[in-house]
Order: C-alpha cells, then structure tokens, then sequence
C-alpha cells in the first residue's frame, strides 16, 4: 500500500515541474514499475509450483503421508480410502499383479505412491508395472508413483492401477505400503485434497528355511538327525533325501506345517554299510516349485564286524599262521589281544604270526574301533605244539652178563610222542617206549644204544648210550681170592673199599642193575677208596642192597683207561641203611 500512494504524490507534484524534473519522473516510475512486475511474476511462479501439488508423481511419501505446505491436506482423511487389491501369498521370484485403488465421494482425480519393504524396513523386491500402465505408472527412486493425475469414475469415484511386485527368492514376510490422494483437479495444493494410508498390507512370500543342519556334518547310521526349518505360506512339507548329489530323490514322508519353526526327526537307517553323502530336500507338497536342501552330510557305517575270524588248525613250533578280520565302518583301528593282553604292533585287519613259539597258544580276539562305536570279536583258540625235546636219558653203563639192562628217556611234550630205540643204528623192533629192557642181558647185548621220539612237528634224538657187558662173576669168590673189602656193612653215607692192588674205577649198581654212580682214576697206587654213598645229581643213596664193581689193576698199568688183560674186576655186595 505504501509503494502506491508514494507513486500518486509523486505524480500530482511532477505536473506542476519542469520539462527536465517531468523527465526524471518518467525515468524513476518506469524503474519503479518493472520492480514491481519481477516480484509479482516470481510470487507467481512460486505459488503455482506449490499449488502444481506434484501432479507427475512423487516418493518416499508411503509413511510419512502428504501433509504439510508442499502437498495436500494436512492430515490423512477417511474420505478417501486405499486398497489393495491382490494375492496376500506368493511364490518366491515371480511377477505378481496387484490393483491399487483410491475411492473418494466426490474428488476429480486422483495419484499415489506404493513401496515394497522386508520386516527390517529396507525396500525388498522389484516393483514394476504391465505395459498398459505405460501412460499413467512410473518408477522413481525404486518406487512406484503416478505419471500424471487419473480422473476418477463411478460411484464412489474411484481411480485404480494396475502395479506388479517380483517377489524376492528369499522366503519371508513382506510388507507393501502406498498413500492415496484424491484431489479436486485444480492443479493446487490446499485442503480440499484429502489424502490417506493404505494400511500396510501383509505379503508372504512362500519358502522354507533350513535351520538345521546349518552346515555338512557327519553321522552315524542309526543316528537320528534332526530337520529343522521355517515355513512361511506352506501347509504340507514332503520331506526326501538323495545320495547321488541330487540326480535323484527318494519320498521320506510328508508333514504338516505352519508358518515359524518346524521339526522332523529321522532316524538313519542302521543298513548303511560304506560311508555316502546324503542331502534332504525339503518341498512344498502343493507345489514342487518351492524347495529348499540342507546341506550334504556325510553319513558313516557303525563299526562293524563283516567277518569273524576263525580257529586255525593246531601248528607247529616255528611255524606260521595268520587271523584275520573284516569290518565296515569310519576312521577303523584294529587291536589284537592274546589272553586279554594286547599284542604290541597287531594294529591290522590282519594278524600274521611267524616262528610260532609254545607261549603263543591261547585265545585271540580282536578290538575294532571307529569313528561311530567299537565291536569286539569272536575269540578263538590257537595251539601250537612243540617239537619233542628231551631233557634226561640213560647214561652209559657196564652190565654183567645175565643182569638186567633198563635204558629211559624223558621227553617233552610228555603226551602225543613216538618212540624208536635203535642199536648201533639199527632199529630194534617193538622198542617204542620211552624205556627199554632187557632182563637178562649176554655179551651180544652189548653196544651204542639211541632212541627217536617222533610227534608230528618234528623229531628229536638222544645221545649215545654205551652199554658193556662184563663176564659174570661170584662176588664173594673173586673177592676173596685177591682179599678185596668193603666195610662197613651195612653203611651210611660213606663207604670204605681196601684191596691189594690199585683201585681204578668203581661203578655202584642197584639191585636191578642200574648204574647208579660212576668213579674213575680215583687211585694209582693206594688200595684204600673212601666212597661217597651218592649217585650221580648227589642225592644220597637209600636204604637196600647194592653191587659194587671195582676195577683193579697193577701199580704199573693203573690208569685211566678201559679194562685190559692185566686189570681185573670184582663186585662187592653193599648193604646201605
């Protein structure tokens, strides 16, 4: 107001001037007028760009609304409502139409703004729009908006879009919201255009989630592993495995389901004999299209005995013999046991013995350990036998003519020998027994004796035994001539023998003429014998009636050697008590 009434003086004051004051006063309203024209055309410009009220469309607008000094109504308003017309359950990564729709009683036209969240509240999915829409949908900023303002028809007036959403491959809930405006058409922004929310509208996405296993693992057979999973819009779950990476898949079962957590516990069959890898597959019974697969696991055979071992035949000392085992299972260790102990190095599915010893017989049995269990098995029974050897025999020995000759041996192992005697190499028959008699022995008796025992693992053979027959003689007679004694009769522990001429050997007998003791070069030239009641281990002699044999011979010829035509024997009769 004050710009005008300055303008008027100054007109009245300037028509009373001068031609040069009328000229600066054209020039100052002049200046003053094209300020006043810029101002105005600026406020212009401004105001019709807030009035325009976004009528090409707008974002980010789905929750905060259009209130405020750029758009609309400042509040949402009833009078318009907002719907989504569409399916509430999809299939993961596909195209899917819906109808957005804005009703008002009276409003001309109308616009919006939709947006597809995730349950953390970042955009999820991919909106688009069917190319009938091409005229009246744009994108902008990921969203979807109205290209220029739709009139609105019909009773109540209404304003519908076709919008498409592609679902993400991720099963979930989602959520789409949009905001609606119905507008009188005037191109401004004032209260007359009444806007709202569409309440968010719920969209799941169909799936399932393997929680469980998270990741590979190994199991046992006979295990039961445990599926667990989300399910988001699937009733009915068909659950199945393959083994050959997919190629292939065998039906399990199908369980019914909800939306959240799900379980199903299967039990691993106990059959599985060699390590597999396996994967579950798990899919909406519906519709093949949705499905999901754990990852591979790698189930293991339980430690199992596929083959016992089995009893060898008896064997031989020195021999050789191998136990062997089969088993099935992860990660195998093998522990052979001899008697409950083990066997240090018997760590194979084999056990291989060599130069088999006596102290190898007893119960062997093996100890199988994996990755899923351990199993022990039968035991079984190995004998070896030893190879006879013998541990006593007679000892050389002189008989007199028509005495008794016993030769012995003793060998072991003391059951399953043979025997065979043999004289001067020759077998004699029927002599099988680990003794061997003559009753009454003659100088053809006389000879280097031997006996064989035999078992099936071998043969062992005696030393020589040297038999001598002497011609028989009258003990008292023959010592009475060369005035030969023995005293004291009876004795104990010690006897004395006196003669005439040097002693050289003596040979104490039993009653059955057993060599008991044998006493070489004793004396050259003394005839006086001290002689220790003993026989040859040094147990003492017991109690009964003995034969002396006494070798006597010349102070020039007594020596160390055999009986020759100048030495003599005579016996003597001994009573020990």
């Amino acid at each position: 107001m004050f710009g005008s009434h300055a303008f008027f003086v100054y007109i009245c004051v300037s028509s009373h001037g001068t031609n040069q004051r009328w000229q600066m006063v054209k020039h100052f309203i002049l200046k003053q007028v094209l300020h006043k024209l810029t101002a105005a055309v600026f406020a212009f410009v401004l105001c019709s760009s807030q009035a325009a009220a976004y009528r090409d469309g707008i974002s980010g607008r789905t929750q905060i609304g259009c209130g405020g000094s750029t758009c609309h109504g400042s509040q949402p308003s009833t009078a318009t409502t907002v719907t989504l017309i569409g399916d509430r359950t999809v299939d993961p990564n596909t195209v899917n139409t819906f109808t957005l729709q804005v009703q008002h009683s009276s409003q001309a036209s109308a616009g919006f703004n939709l947006a597809a969240f995730d349950q953390n509240g970042q955009p999820a999915g991919t909106l688009q729009f069917p190319s009938t829409e091409n005229s009246y949908v744009k994108i902008l900023n990921g969203e979807l908006t109205h290209r220029d303002r739709r009139t609105m028809s019909g009773t109540p007036r209404t304003a519908k879009w076709q919008v498409q959403w592609r679902s993400p491959s991720q099963p979930g809930i989602y959520t789409i919201r949009a905001v609606g405006n119905a507008t009188n058409s005037d191109g401004r922004a004032n209260a007359i255009d009444e806007w709202n929310y569409l309440p968010p509208v719920t969209i799941v996405v169909r799936g399932i989630i393997v929680t469980a296993p998270a990741q590979s693992m190994t199991v046992c057979a006979g295990d039961t592993i445990t599926l667990e999973w989300t399910s988001y819009g699937i009733t009915s779950t068909s659950i199945s495995y393959s083994t050959n990476n997919g190629t292939s898949w065998t039906t399990i079962t199908a369980v019914s389901t909800r939306d959240g957590t799900n379980r199903f516990r299967y039990p691993c069959p106990t059959s599985i004999n060699s390590q597999l890898q396996c994967r579950f597959r798990l899919m909406n019974a519906e519709n093949d299209l949705v499905y999901t697969d754990t990852p591979d696991l790698t189930i293991i055979p339980r430690t199992t005995i596929r083959t016992q071992p089995t009893s060898p035949a008896p064997q031989c000392e020195g021999g050789s013999v191998s136990l062997s085992i089969t088993a099935s299972g992860g990660n195998l260790r093998y522990q052979w046991k001899l008697n409950g102990t083990a066997i240090p190095g018997a760590t194979a599915s084999q056990l291989q013995l060599t130069n088999l010893r006596a102290d190898q017989s007893g119960e062997y049995l093996c100890e199988v350990t994996g990755a899923c269990g351990s199993v022990t098995s039968n035991a079984v029974t190995l004998t070896v036998r030893p190879k006879p050897t013998i541990s006593r025999q007679s000892a050389d020995t002189t008989i007199s003519a028509g005495g008794r000759l016993e030769l012995y041996v003793v060998a072991t192992p003391d059951t399953g020998c043979t025997y065979q005697w043999y004289k001067n190499g020759a077998p004699i028959s029927g002599a099988t027994g680990s003794r061997y008699l003559l009753e009454s022995i003659s100088a053809g008796d006389a000879g280097t004796y031997a006996v064989q025992v035999s078992n099936a693992c071998g043969t062992a053979e005696s030393a020589p035994i040297r038999v001598q027959v002497s011609p028989a003689v009258s003990v008292e007679d023959d010592a009475a001539t060369i005035s030969v004694r023995l005293y004291p009769q009876p004795a104990v522990h010690r006897a004395v023998i006196e003669s005439p001429l040097p002693i050289t050997h003596i040979v104490v007998y039993d009653a059955h003429g057993r060599l008991l003791r044998r006493l070489e070069c004793q004396t050259t030239d003394a005839s006086k014998v001290e002689l220790p009641l003993q026989d040859e281990r040094g147990s003492w002699l017991p109690q009964g009636m003995y034969l002396v044999s006494c070798q006597l011979g010349s102070p020039a010829t007594a020596s160390c050697q055999a009986p020759n035509a100048t030495s003599r024997i005579v016996w003597l009769r001994l009573l020990i008590e």
